[in-house]
């Protein structure tokens, strides 16, 4: 009968394959409506160290990674907060709770507020928000009867609560909307751009990208138009280059807006190291900054590097390639997740288990389920 069940947990995560990109789920996903029951779990979440020995007991119907020395998790329908001997230091009793950042964490009550307590579990920026977002450069996004302001770790409003959109904050800037219009503010509330066009983003390399009319372009720190609005889509500049695509398709260009990479992708988009994604005739690979192609056009799907290797796929199988476009392990695995901490989560035949980086197994497959190492523990479910 395991056996029977991991077979079927291993060809469900494969048939998963062809659909999805195997990336991580945000640490702080939405939680469901305030009507929702929450079931309990099949199969309770614990805790394992870096050697795979489960530290803390499974118990728990859900959890997240630990941040700060503190990992949330959910009992009976309601959320609290552990430390990393599985002690319960702020009491499961919040109908919502998120990971803590810089000190705080955003938490939920019975009646859908939002607020924000300290690692004692002190309630530090009361419970009366219609929502609020996670600190983000000692900032946090948070809306009441319909628009929204923005708070300080004291909980003093540094934005008064008017605009119809706020952004988490970004390089010290955040995006705001007013009248269907889009701008920028600085970490005061200081306008950078006025609210006056369809679509912009953050600067990055002395450069915005906006949308006017339809269409892309880019402004300089003075708020003038450096690149006209001549692009269908494009993205923010990393190593001087930036994906832009016309009719044609997806290429690169330089801050002069003019082509490195010609346009001939159908998808672009920055993988780190210099290098980019890029899609061709439904198969892909990598460019680096001067357009020029590092691996082979061979691969079904590839995503971003993380400790210098990053996962594809290739004949329906995951394996891990570096930075130079040299596949380091071949095709093997259901699954394949991002490197963290040194480990990379991927599914074998028997489970899911850990690799290193030279893809040999470090603890092994014998999880129905598992989450990258945070702070040196990761959750998991046994495999009873």
């Amino acid at each position: 009968m395991q056996k029977l069940l991991v077979s079927l947990v291993f060809l469900s995560f494969i048939s998963a394959c062809r659909e999805e990109t195997p990336v991580e789920e945000a640490a702080n996903a939405p939680l469901p409506p305030v009507e929702t029951d929450y079931e309990e779990a099949l199969i309770p979440w614990g805790y394992i160290n870096t050697s795979g020995n489960l530290v803390i007991r499974a118990k728990f119907d859900d959890c997240r990674n630990f941040q700060e020395g503190l990992a949330v998790v959910r009992q009976g329908g309601k959320w609290g907060y552990i430390n990393t001997q599985g002690k319960t230091v702020i009491p499961v009793e919040f109908r919502g709770a998120f990971d803590f950042s810089g000190g705080r964490a955003r938490v939920i009550n019975e009646a859908g507020k939002s607020g924000f307590i300290d690692a004692a579990g002190a309630v530090v920026i009361p419970m009366v928000y219609d929502e609020a977002e996670n600190f983000q450069e000692d900032r946090a996004i948070v809306k009441m009867q319909g628009v929204y302001g923005c708070i300080d770790r004291d909980g003093q409003l540094i934005i008064p609560i008017s605009y119809q959109y706020i952004s988490g904050f970004k390089s010290g800037m955040a995006k705001i909307r007013e009248n269907g219009k889009y701008g920028l503010i600085d970490r005061h509330g200081v306008p950078i751009l006025d609210p006056l066009y369809d679509k912009v983003e953050p600067y990055s390399e002395g450069l915005a990208r906006f949308k006017s009319k339809g269409l892309f372009g880019y402004l300089n720190a003075d708020g003038q138009v450096q690149i006209p609005t001549t692009f269908a889509g494009c993205g923010d500049f990393i190593r001087g280059v930036a994906p832009a695509r016309n009719n044609k398709g997806w290429g690169l260009i330089n801050k002069s807006g003019v082509w490195v990479s010609p346009p001939i992708y159908n998808q672009m988009w920055y993988a780190g190291a210099g290098l980019f994604v890029v899609e061709k005739a439904n198969k892909y690979g990598y460019i680096d900054t001067k357009g020029i192609e590092i691996s082979l056009m061979n691969y079904q799907q590839l995503q971003s590097f993380k400790e210098g290797l990053a996962p594809y796929q290739r004949d329906e199988l995951w394996g891990y390639i570096d930075t130079l476009g040299q596949e380091v392990t071949r095709p093997q695995f259901g699954l394949a997740w991002p490197f963290a901490e040194g480990m990379a989560r991927v599914i074998f035949f028997e489970g899911m288990g850990f690799i290193d980086h030279h893809g040999d197994p470090l603890i092994t497959p014998s999880f129905l389920d598992a989450r990258d190492f945070s702070e040196g523990l990761a959750r998991v479910q046994l495999n009873y």
